[in-house]
């Protein structure tokens, strides 16, 4: 079905309508996401749960949202990343209309979590992984721009739920938020297209030779790289995905706790929710100017030092007490700044090690690492401050963590020599030899 952007084609290279789309489903779909921490003290006054119990809520939504990449990738391949879209932002209005009715907490993990979770997962990977196929010279560039999304989405929605949370209740709140995510996040699918191909065109603006045939559904067999199989069973991939577990942990421990910790020291709800912000307006300088150097310096390179920046900030955050907003502001800023260039960088490596054929399920099943690690940081954090009435331990597990993800990186082979190690010649070598 044509897109209703599709005439900005002839104007435009159309792949910068696709970064735009990518960037307001990520502006949606973490801005929703993101913004749990400023329901985490109503929710745990109104149901009477310790940390631990409302800190799940925000596990299992990280574990799904990335954990769920691994089907929506190849569905986004099969089907094309609008109509998986299109489900992820129905996703959102029904999850939150649901939530706020809520009776108790295991109805919001089943609400809330489930199908925020769910919507997360539809939208991020199809949208991320269709900018890589319409960009190669400015891979990393695009992406950046897509994914700050997530940043712009984490500075303006918390404030904006804080402010309804205090003037109607978070119930309400809730049902506000799920609308203007159902409708929002529509308008982005609406105008994603799966590939260059599908106008004729080639990444990063030339013109196609001639247009795929009319309906064509399934993954691209004519770019270069490696099948999902294939990706996933190189040595290069394992190493990536042990550091994406290690290295989000601590992400997700400060984006689910740092609103309940600002509280701690002394702040109010609306003051602790800055952290988030300064998160956010951090991140957006990770993405877009920080990201970018990747496309110089290698983006495997610039991608390690992301996380020995991430590493470096949680030990800060381990020394230094955040009991002002200023403290509070900065820390996230520059905590955001690494982690944004993190996040922009994931996916261009994917394509970087394994080509763009199955490019959106090799990223599916890449961000299961970060699931794990969107489970296990938030989820622990809530356990760990429950036992210590401190989360002082959890911060330098979490430290520890990241430092523990930047060596995988480090030990990783490079893309050059994975894409030598399967080219054609080295495997027709390879089956000669064994012959």
């Amino acid at each position: 079905m044509p897109g209703p952007f599709h005439p900005l084609a002839r104007r435009v290279f159309y792949g910068w309508v696709v970064v735009a789309a990518a960037f307001l489903c990520m502006f949606v779909s973490f801005g929703v996401a993101y913004s749990f921490g400023t329901f985490f003290e109503p929710l745990r006054d109104e149901f009477a749960a310790n940390r631990g119990a409302v800190s799940l809520v925000f596990a299992l939504t990280g574990f799904l949202y990335f954990g769920l990449g691994a089907a929506t990738g190849p569905l986004a391949d099969r089907y094309g990343p609008r109509a998986v879209c299109m489900a992820g932002a129905a996703a959102f209005f029904a999850g939150l209309l649901v939530a706020s009715r809520a009776q108790a907490v295991w109805q919001v993990y089943l609400s809330y979590s489930l199908f925020v979770g769910s919507g997360v997962a539809a939208c991020y990977v199809p949208s991320i992984a269709a900018v890589q196929r319409w960009f190669v010279r400015r891979r990393a560039f695009a992406s950046g721009i897509a994914v700050s999304g997530i940043g712009l989405g984490t500075i303006v929605v918390p404030p904006i739920s804080s402010a309804l949370i205090d003037a109607y209740g978070w119930r309400t709140a809730m049902v506000l938020t799920g609308i203007a995510a159902g409708v929002l996040g529509g308008v982005a699918a609406w105008a994603l297209e799966r590939s260059p191909a599908e106008l004729g065109l080639r990444p990063d603006g030339g013109d196609a030779l001639s247009r795929p045939p009319s309906g064509e559904a399934g993954p691209e067999p004519g770019l270069p790289g490696l099948g999902v199989g294939e990706a996933v069973r190189t040595k290069a991939f394992a190493w990536l995905y042990a550091a994406g577990v290690l290295a989000t942990a601590p992400v997700f421990l400060a984006l689910g706790h740092i609103v309940p910790y600002g509280q701690d020291e002394g702040l109010s709800l609306a003051q602790a929710s800055l952290g988030l912000t300064g998160i956010g307006i951090g991140s957006m300088v990770g993405r877009l100017l920080l990201s970018p150097f990747g496309d110089r310096l290698g983006r495997r390179t610039a991608y390690g030092a992301s996380i020995v920046g991430m590493a470096v900030l949680t030990y800060v955050w381990f020394a230094v007490p955040l009991s002002s907003v200023p403290a509070l502001v900065l820390w996230g800023a520059l905590f955001g700044s690494a982690y944004g260039a993190f996040v922009a960088l994931s996916p261009t490596l994917m394509a970087d090690y394994f080509g763009t054929r199955a490019v959106s399920s090799v990223i599916g099943v890449f961000y299961t690492a970060a699931g794990v690690g969107a489970l296990a940081g938030p989820w622990l954090g809530g356990v760990i401050y429950d036992a210590a009435d401190s989360y002082r331990p959890a911060i330098l597990a979490a430290a520890l963590s990241a430092t523990l993800g930047a060596l995988a990186v480090w030990r990783s082979p490079s893309p050059e020599a994975v894409r030598a190690e399967s080219s054609p010649r080295t495997r027709s070598g390879r089956a000669a030899e064994s012959a």
